[in-house]
């Protein structure tokens, strides 16, 4: 087994750290610049006869939703994660104070599949609803 300084460890945390954060704080940006965008277009949505235009309309908002809800659900799989890992400190912790196994270099826990699926569906839906959101302004102007 390969020893870490004390320096390398602490850089490897801090870049482990680094990274969640950054992911974290990008997509809950994202998250907010959609709840702004979803906000703007119902208070400032025309009313129009054309059904073609209300069907656009409907489906911008329904994918701007759903991106906003499966993003939020997908920030959760980062509070989850980081309580996987305190769980896991734990449990290592008290299995060294028993004498069981040696205290670990450095822990990680890796994002649980389903939440990093969350995360691509959440871009891909905030995508269609832009792509959308084209389309009814478009529509909206013919």
């Amino acid at each position: 087994m390969v020893k870490i300084s004390p320096e390398h460890k602490k850089l490897l945390i801090e870049v482990y750290n680094k990274e969640s954060e950054s992911r974290y704080e990008w997509l809950r940006n994202v998250i907010i610049m959609a709840s702004g965008i979803i906000s703007v277009l119902v208070s400032l949505h025309k009313r129009s006869d054309s059904f073609k235009v209300k069907i656009s309309f409907c489906i911008t908002i329904i994918l701007l939703s759903l991106g906003i809800l499966i993003g939020v659900i997908s920030l959760y799989g980062e509070v989850r994660s980081q309580t996987r890992l305190r769980m896991k400190y734990a449990k290592s912790l008290l299995q060294h104070m028993n004498d069981e196994a040696p205290l670990p270099q450095m822990m990680t826990v890796p994002t649980e599949p389903i939440f990093v699926w969350l995360e691509k569906t959440c871009y891909v839906l905030l995508a269609l609803s832009i792509l959308s959101m084209a389309v009814y302004a478009v529509m909206l102007e013919f």
